[in-house]
């Protein structure tokens, strides 16, 4: 809808009929109303009959449409403005797009490019696209108010509410696109800051990761071979450096029936065979490994494992059914700090524990991994390797790396 004039046309018609068309038409002796002030009119109704957690934010989009017309019809009666069919249409898909779909970030969520929309404050968004540094964004939001309604909007399905939760990590759906949301609150300002990792509409496989030149055939052909063997893979990296990514393609490769999939958010596209367990307000991540474990499944994925979780961590590992482990953590990508990271979790829940044991656990359950990184403006899978006793030492282990391929060192157990 275009801004509406603030005086009428003479007789409907003058110099630009295009212009003249596109102006709203108002009954005689209606009072005018801009835009800006029709809109702000119809928010207020809007939020007034919708505040808080309403049913509405997770009602199916026909039931939505319905209701906001609803709204509109109320305001504009109320106000004695008519506007013509075109107009009313173009309004409403407006009001639509802000009250009950993704807002300012419409555009941003229905380009596939992009992959990440850091939330600064409600003037100050970055989008990230697909590896790249993020670059500030001219979408923004009206003003703190516009993001808090929107961020309550958006976690209505979940139970997340933004009073009660310093910290929220869960998983959405905006513009058909799976995405995990992060908000950080304050006493302050209540939103101090908030990202949403978007995942393309369609999952990426292997195939793809390779056109994307995350890593070549050598390196799927190998990360299927750990796979099919029956043996555990740990994918390490800092943040945003395509560990979920990754993942989503290796999902594929897996026997749904025996797999149970752990997530902070529910952003994974899984096979209806496959067992989701995400964090709720109710459930946390560790509570929802013991949960994994419990169930008996062959395969336990965790997306993503983090070492002040360690207690969850070793149970899982040292589980009497022996479940092969796909996860992901989040880590340094060099070797010797992983290992030494992971040392240190398992001695915060088991202390006094031997190196050995906490070698044996790596060897048995975790003997393979991949480090990710972010290289020239790509995600790329930087190693992978085998973790192998020393040699004489049998408390001290060592990364053998086996992609790239490194003076012909191969792996006995895939060989």
């Amino acid at each position: 809808m275009t801004d509406m004039n603030n005086t009428p046309p003479s007789n409907g018609h003058g110099e630009n009929d295009d212009e003249n068309e596109a102006a709203p038409q108002f009954l005689h002796g209606n009072r005018l109303f801009s835009h800006d002030a029709l809109r702000e009119k119809i928010d207020a109704q809007f939020y007034a009959e919708n505040e808080g957690i309403s049913p509405l934010y997770t009602a199916d989009e026909p039931t939505q449409r319905e209701a906001l017309r609803d709204v509109v019809d109320y305001v504009l009666a109320t106000e004695a403005i008519s506007l013509t069919r075109q107009e009313r249409a173009r309004l409403q898909d407006e009001l639509f797009r802000d009250l009950l779909g993704g807002g300012p970030l419409t555009e941003l969520v229905a380009d596939q490019s992009v992959n990440e929309i850091e939330i600064r404050s409600p003037y100050e968004l970055f989008v990230r696209r697909y590896g790249e540094d993020a670059k500030p964004s001219t979408a923004s939001f009206r003003d703190t108010l516009h993001l808090e309604r929107s961020l309550r909007r958006w976690l209505a399905p979940t139970g997340f509410d933004l009073t009660h939760e310093q910290f929220i990590e869960t998983g959405i759906t905006l513009g058909g696109r799976a995405v995990r949301l992060t908000v950080i609150t304050s006493s302050k300002t209540l939103v101090q800051s908030a990202s949403l990792r978007l995942h393309p509409t369609r999952a990426r496989n292997l195939d793809d990761l390779i056109a994307d030149q995350m890593m070549d055939e050598a390196a799927v052909s190998l990360m299927r071979a750990i796979l099919t063997r029956g043996y555990g893979l740990m994918l390490a990296g800092e943040a945003n450096s395509g560990k979920t990514t990754l993942l989503q393609a290796l999902l594929s490769e897996l026997q749904g029936a025996k797999t149970a999939v752990v997530e902070r958010a529910s952003e994974l596209r899984l096979s209806d065979e496959m067992q989701r367990l995400v964090v709720t307000p109710e459930h946390t991540f560790p509570t929802q490994i013991n949960a994994a474990v419990n169930s008996g499944r062959d395969m336990i994925v965790l997306d993503e494992m983090r070492f002040d979780e360690s207690a969850a961590m070793w149970d899982a590992l040292t589980a009497d059914h022996h479940p092969r482990c796909l996860w992901i953590v989040r880590g340094s990508s060099e070797p010797i700090r992983l290992r030494t990271a992971f040392s240190m979790a398992v001695r915060r829940t088991r202390q006094g524990i031997e190196q050995l044991f906490i070698n044996s656990a790596l060897l048995d359950r975790l003997p393979f991994v991949a480090f990710l990184g972010r290289r020239e403006n790509r995600y790329k899978v930087l190693r992978i390797g085998e973790w192998v006793s020393v040699p004489g030492d049998p408390s001290s282990l060592e990364l053998h790396q086996l992609w790239p391929a490194e003076n012909g060192t191969t792996s006995s157990r895939l060989t």
